[in-house]
């Protein structure tokens, strides 16, 4: 990853800008390859038919149904993890988030993040596919990137929204990790928010916690 302060650009609106920085640009946060696959974006062969939005269906399953969640509502006990997990965590550069869309289909992206509290703290642009996701329904899953050793967790989000609203070791460590500026929006004129999940269980090696 490269030392410059904000994430790098290049060629196309939400950027396959991969480039020789090794794919900083959608891995800081603001992945391009799920956040720009928006419908006016795709040609009309591969858009969605147009449908009720079945996570607001009153005929869904609870499991499906909007999740408001707020901070308070995220905690929970946690199994201590081990420390080599623990390492994982702190040395590893990216992660698998997956949220839910309107029409109840994964949208899985690579981010940058760190863990910090028992909580997954990732930087977005409020307009961002994964955002808009959560906003309408928290729950989510996030994979670290090696399944021989798999290191997969289930929570539900908290969106922190402006600069304000990101705690100051959170800031810190994001720097540290990745040289980077978490606060900085990754679009002109974007609103910039942080993503917290507050770990509800762990799936380690294959078997739930």
């Amino acid at each position: 990853m490269g030392a410059s302060s904000t994430p790098v650009g290049g060629a196309g609106a939400d950027g396959d800008r991969a480039g020789a920085d090794g794919g900083r640009a959608w891995a800081d946060g603001d992945p391009t390859w799920g956040d720009g696959d928006s419908a006016a974006a795709r040609p009309d062969a591969l858009r969605p038919p147009t449908q009720p939005d079945v996570l607001r269906s009153p005929a869904q399953p609870d499991a499906l149904r909007p999740t408001v969640c707020r901070p308070d509502a995220a905690r929970r006990s946690a199994a201590p993890l081990d420390p080599a997990i623990r390492d994982r965590l702190a040395g590893e550069k990216h992660v698998w988030l997956c949220t839910v869309r309107p029409d109840g289909s994964p949208h899985v992206t690579p981010v940058w993040f760190v863990f910090l509290r028992d909580s997954w703290w990732i930087g977005a642009d409020g307009g961002s596919v994964k955002v808009r996701n959560v906003r309408r329904y928290a729950r989510v899953s996030l994979a670290l990137e090696d399944g021989r050793f798999p290191v997969v967790a289930e929570g539900e989000a908290v969106v922190r929204p402006g600069a304000s609203a990101f705690p100051a070791d959170v800031t810190e460590a994001f720097a540290a990790k990745y040289a980077w500026d978490v606060t900085a929006p990754h679009r002109p004129g974007e609103q910039r928010v942080l993503l917290e999940v507050p770990v509800r269980r762990w799936l380690l090696a294959g078997t739930a916690q």
